[in-house]
């Protein structure tokens, strides 16, 4: 985890993940847990994505107002394993203007295309922060979950269940 604290780009994000399948397979053979494993892969996950968050800023400059970017499902649950999707949201102050809203989309661009490029593929459900329903001031995430709550149609029951599996990571 320190190791990925230290990398400047990307590129070399990706080379660190490189190695997991072999630290993995270290790991296994040593005798670790499956559940401390997957507490492992997702401490490592959750690294990448500080480090990408923090580069990005390095990038694109401070964030406007405050925001907390979110794991959902697997990462959420601290249950990662090798290949797992993203699944993640961003929650933003509802001190957000609209002219502010151009960052959070370079933001979540940013670190989603990054996991991805680290082998962190895009959600095949597009629950990703690039997504607009996912990246969204606090006040709307508030009338999201009511209104999922309210009217408990297949979709909102789904979306509802992922956002319960869910924990901040930054922010």
């Amino acid at each position: 985890v320190q190791h990925i604290g230290r990398q400047t780009s990307t590129q070399e994000l990706k080379q660190v993940v490189s190695t997991m399948p072999d630290l993995l397979v270290q790991w296994v053979n040593a005798g670790i847990r499956a559940h401390q494993l997957s507490h492992i892969l997702t401490a490592l996950s959750d690294a990448i994505t500080v480090r990408l968050i923090d580069l990005a800023i390095e990038q694109f400059g401070e964030a406007p107002v405050p925001f907390c970017w979110l794991g959902f499902g697997s990462q959420g649950r601290k249950e990662q394993l090798l290949g797992a999707d993203q699944d993640n949201g961003l929650v933003i102050s509802d001190e957000m203007k609209p002219e502010h809203q151009d960052w959070f989309i370079q933001l979540s661009n940013y670190v989603c295309d990054g996991l991805n490029d680290c082998g962190y593929v895009y959600c095949p459900g597009n629950i990703m922060a690039t997504n607009d329903q996912w990246r969204q001031p606090l006040k709307n995430w508030i009338n999201a979950v009511d209104r999922w709550m309210r009217t408990p149609t297949e979709r909102a029951v789904m979306e509802v269940s992922i956002f319960f599996d869910l924990r901040c990571v930054y922010g």
